[in-house]
């Protein structure tokens, strides 16, 4: 897990007030491994939409967590 837990994946998923967004994003700015898992999850989620549909959508949002660990 990333220095920034959560919050990366609610960057992504562009769930992060503008402030927070800024924090996160100077954070990304000066860490090299949380770039890289940020790239990485990115790659992730959209593999898993063009599987059809959201995940957390299905009503499984613990598997989703759990793929997305």
């Amino acid at each position: 897990m990333s220095h920034l837990g959560q919050r990366l994946s609610a960057l992504i998923d562009g769930e992060l007030s503008e402030a927070e967004q800024d924090r996160v994003l100077t954070h990304l700015a000066g860490c090299e491994p949380c770039r890289r898992e940020a790239s990485a999850l990115r790659t992730l989620k959209r593999r898993m939409n063009s599987l059809g549909g959201d995940p957390a959508g299905d009503g499984d949002s613990a598997l989703a967590n759990r793929l997305m660990s």
